[in-house]
């Protein structure tokens, strides 16, 4: 295969994309758009420009001008596409989604902070592979690879199909992200349980049943211990967050749990699950049952900084939503189930709720800059939901 030239962009993500295909411009112009939408536009730049955003950017447009952008030489992607080509019959024999011959392959590759992520593409646009070619640290992308193999047999995740050099390719998933509802406070309490959002929650409970161990999850007291001390709670609170820990060091069980279930993660077409990507941060003893209330916690979120941000506004709109949304009633009882068929006792089913919003302020008050919402919110969050 001949040398190809690249298109470099700096912002908002350092990337190069092949110029003699369409397709990875297009994605990458794809992407941009996904980042406006799924990062809470209102809470970045206020509810006129998450208007002026919603309905993004023209992806056609974006991409014409991304291609007449100067181009250049990348030997390494060369490299890169060379050996994929190579290896092909192996890659095909692991993937019912590839081709049994390459096609005509084309890449965007992106800049991220445990790797350099590449998306393959076919002729026709559909990315085939996800290539990571870790740093100085490959850590995290090998803990990414072994989650992967773990997930597959609850087809819920893309398969891991070996490495090709440096590279650990994964296959390309169909799909959309989960599409968001603008959320106000004075209209959560109706939010609707999707026919997306019962898939998730199929493939989660699938995901707990074959990767339960019989190990304590290791992710879960140390953070909520932080918040039983530290946490900006009222009396009853901290003791009913207490009660809960000692209740939580009984829980004998863990399973894979992919940590960031937020909207943009979770692909799906047609209203079917195509699977979750970005393994990256997924805990090999997590708790049963977390990742859907997780789930279900961020779409709320996402969908009230896709309108008008305040830490208030979001506060509001989850106070009316837990006890009478069709979307927290069903996903309680969706990450229920995920526990039990993990095999935790009903008994601590209660304690697990706490615990998640235990943790959530817990991690919050480690890091306070890294979340949407404060400790302050997240304790009052704990309190309304798990408070008479």
């Amino acid at each position: 295969m001949g040398a190809r030239r690249y298109v470099h962009v700096s912002y908002p993500w350092d990337a190069f994309f092949d110029s003699q295909s369409a397709a990875p411009a297009n994605f990458y112009a794809a992407l941009m758009n996904q980042a406006l939408r799924y990062t809470m536009p209102a809470k970045r730049f206020g509810p006129v420009g998450a208007r002026m955003l919603g309905h993004g950017v023209s992806t056609r447009g974006l991409a014409a001008v991304l291609k007449i952008r100067p181009r250049g030489a990348r030997a390494d992607l060369d490299r890169l596409l060379d050996d994929l080509a190579s290896a092909w019959p192996t890659l095909a024999e692991r993937s019912a989604r590839l081709p049994a011959s390459p096609p005509q392959l084309s890449l965007l590759t992106l800049a991220r902070s445990a790797a350099q992520t590449v998306f393959v593409f076919e002729p026709a646009g559909r990315p085939l592979l996800i290539c990571k070619v870790p740093g100085e640290d490959a850590a995290r992308v090998d803990d990414e690879a072994r989650a992967l193999d773990r997930a597959a047999p609850a087809e819920i995740a893309p398969i891991y199909l070996g490495r090709v050099g440096d590279a650990r390719i994964q296959e390309g998933l169909d799909g959309e992200p989960l599409d968001i509802e603008p959320v106000r406070p004075e209209m959560a309490g109706r939010l609707p349980w999707r026919i997306e959002h019962a898939e998730l929650a199929a493939g989660l409970t699938r995901l707990s049943e074959v990767t339960t161990t019989r190990n304590p999850p290791d992710e879960l007291l140390a953070p909520i211990e932080r918040a039983v001390k530290d946490g900006p709670l009222s009396g009853r609170g901290r003791a009913m967050l207490a009660s809960a820990v000692r209740d939580l060091t009984r829980l004998e069980v863990s399973v894979l749990r992919h940590g960031d279930t937020s909207p943009q993660n979770c692909l799906f077409s047609g209203g079917r699950l195509q699977g979750l990507v970005d393994w990256e941060l997924a805990q090999a003893r997590g708790v049963p049952g977390f990742d859907m209330m997780n789930a279900a916690v961020a779409y709320l979120e996402q969908g009230v900084g896709f309108v008008r941000w305040s830490e208030q506004r979001a506060l509001e709109a989850f106070r009316a939503a837990w006890e009478c949304a069709p979307l927290f009633i069903a996903a309680r009882a969706a990450a229920e189930d995920a526990a039990a068929a993990a095999g935790v006792p009903d008994n601590l089913l209660p304690a697990l709720t706490a615990g998640f919003f235990g943790r959530r302020l817990g991690r919050r008050l480690a890091h306070p800059d890294a979340y949407a919402t404060g400790p302050e919110t997240a304790a009052r969050m704990l309190e309304s939901a798990c408070l008479p």
